[in-house]
């Protein structure tokens, strides 16, 4: 059994595709969210790294759920480290 009517839409109706419906507006950018561990290099690292994504046509969101590419920005501590 089924909830929806075979002639959900009225016969006279039209039908897009989603390339007419968006027609004249630019394409969505995709989204791209950081989360940064470390010292304040990689902060500044992170800040570097979203700027590139920006230049390429990314949106920086801080809801990763929401973003495409999710980047974890961490580093391996080679020497002493900064305390």
């Amino acid at each position: 059994m089924s909830l929806l009517s075979e002639t959900a839409l009225p016969p006279d109706s039209e039908t897009f595709t989603a390339d007419e419906l968006n027609e004249g507006q630019e394409p969505a950018k995709k989204r791209v969210s950081f989360h940064t561990l470390g010292c304040r290099l990689n902060q500044s690292e992170t800040g570097v790294l979203a700027r590139s994504f920006e230049q390429q046509g990314y949106a920086v969101v801080p809801d990763y759920a929401r973003a495409e590419v999710y980047v974890l920005n961490t580093c391996t501590v080679t020497e002493h480290s900064d305390a």
